[in-house]
């Protein structure tokens, strides 16, 4: 190298950096200094715990709260950290844990989080006031319709799983009545009538169950007329919910009530209950206890009646009438107040050592024997169950061996149902077709039932042992 490059100044080496990792390694903290940290924070780790513990809401769902994490119980924390079936309470507790954080960076002085924090749980209890109030008055009609259901189960049904050949129509007593709009009653009475029209009656319907006052004895005398009558069927129905035993005279000795009562031959076929039974008290929104009718629960009753005791005892009294699940009535009504309602066609709830009982079995015909449930419906079921025999002999030829025949048919069955625990008391029939009426067709069939009448009414008298000095006491 020569002399002029020697006097070159030359490039000089830059120092060496310090060699840095290239990421910075986090400190493993364990369990235990986990625990450590958390009561160097927090203090007694139960104590955050009682802050935010574990609650039932109204519906009575489980929000877990802070104990879960306790790092002390390190299987129950890491279950809930990491199984599925704690994801929904993990989110939960996340939302609670939220709402601390946010309010308490709100300020530091504690006595300011309180205040905003009473202030918005007022605010907060009175919007959920007000709007479970519309709740629970939007639903009250419906929860009054699925509590009179359930009534009428409770009733009918022997054993929880049994069977029950029940139909409902969702329609409310308001459309079944409206004169202005007839479709949903002519749809109602033409899916009865049509299983009435059928050749094979088992399938008709016996009972319709409209819980509820129908609005007037017009409209009561309608549903009679054109639904219960022409198809056999029974109507079972209320009168207004009335708290007081005055308010249902009232009603019933009013001149415009005067002919829900009658002689016309519809009024057989409709029953008609007063005074409520209690469903349930009211909660803290609402302002009255709820009631429902108890048409359904009697009919429910009758239901099973029909299948234990057969249908020719009325399920009332206190013996038969007991209503299931029902303790609490709208109102008293003592012996002579349940005569009076009797006496008006109207079957009222009584209070009997502490049970609901149906202490009435009549219907609105006032003349004898079809004033009576019981009779009416025991009626029914013999024409029914003969129709349904007849209709599979016809077009047989008519000569004394078919009539013969029929007469042994209808006697074996009228015996079967007669005497004893049976439903009537006794039966006559007579088979009878002339020359005349052969050329027609026709045979004629004659039925006259001996029903079973229930007591109602039972008259004391004593007489004192000496004759010459007798004192008699009637008690009626």
């Amino acid at each position: 190298m020569g002399e002029e490059e020697k006097n070159q100044p030359q490039p000089q080496a830059e120092p060496a950096a310090e060699a840095k990792p290239e990421k910075e390694v986090a400190e493993k903290v364990s369990e235990e200094e986990f625990a450590s940290i958390l009561s160097d924070s927090f203090g007694d780790f139960s104590k955050l715990a009682a802050l935010l513990p574990s609650f039932k809401t109204a519906d009575g769902d489980l929000v877990r709260g802070v104990e879960w994490l306790d790092p002390k119980k390190d299987f129950q924390r890491k279950e809930f950290l990491t199984k599925k079936n704690f994801a929904t309470q993990r989110k939960l507790l996340t939302e609670r844990l939220k709402v601390w954080v946010e309010n308490l960076s709100k300020s530091e002085n504690i006595d300011d989080v309180r205040k905003d924090l009473n202030e918005q749980a007022t605010k907060l209890e009175t919007n959920l006031e007000k709007n479970m109030k519309k709740v629970h008055k939007a639903s009250r009609e419906l929860e009054t319709t699925y509590r009179g259901i359930d009534k009428f189960f409770a009733n009918a049904q022997q054993e929880p799983d049994e069977k029950i050949n029940a139909y409902f129509a969702n329609v409310s007593s308001e459309e079944l009545t409206n004169p202005d709009d007839r479709e949903k009653f002519e749809q109602l009475t033409k899916a009865i009538a049509d299983l009435y029209r059928e050749w094979s009656v088992r399938d008709c319907f016996a009972m319709a169950v409209v819980p509820g006052y129908l609005g007037s004895v017009e409209n009561i005398d309608t549903v009679a007329r054109q639904l219960g009558l022409p198809n056999k069927v029974h109507i079972m129905t209320d009168l207004p919910n009335f708290e007081k035993f005055e308010e249902v005279m009232d009603m019933l000795e009013d001149p415009a009530y005067a002919n829900l009562p009658g002689i016309d031959n519809y009024k057989q076929y409709v029953s008609v209950f007063a005074n409520y039974i209690l469903a349930r008290s009211a909660n803290q929104y609402e302002d009255d206890d709820m009631w429902i009718p108890p048409s359904a629960a009697v009919a429910g009753k009758m239901y099973q009646g029909d299948t234990t005791v057969g249908m020719q005892q009325p399920m009332a009294g206190f013996k038969h009438g007991k209503i299931a699940d029902a303790k609490y009535l709208r109102f008293r009504a003592n012996q002579p107040d349940a005569s009076k309602i009797n006496e008006k066609g109207v079957n009222p709830m009584v209070n009997f050592e502490g049970t609901a009982v149906a202490m009435g079995a009549a219907t609105l015909f006032t003349k004898e024997t079809f004033n009576i449930y019981s009779i009416r419906r025991t009626y029914d079921y013999v024409y029914k169950t003969l129709r349904h025999y007849l209709n599979k002999q016809t077009f047989s030829v008519i000569d004394q061996k078919f009539i013969d025949a029929m007469r042994r048919d209808i006697d074996k069955f009228m015996k079967a149902i007669s005497g004893g625990d049976n439903i009537l008391q006794d039966y006559r029939v007579e088979i009878f077709a002339d020359e005349e009426m052969r050329k027609r067709q026709e045979i004629d069939i004659k039925v006259s039932l001996n029903p079973k009448y229930p007591a109602r009414t039972f008259n004391i008298e004593f007489t004192a042992w000496n004759e010459d000095n007798q004192t008699k006491v009637k008690d009626k």
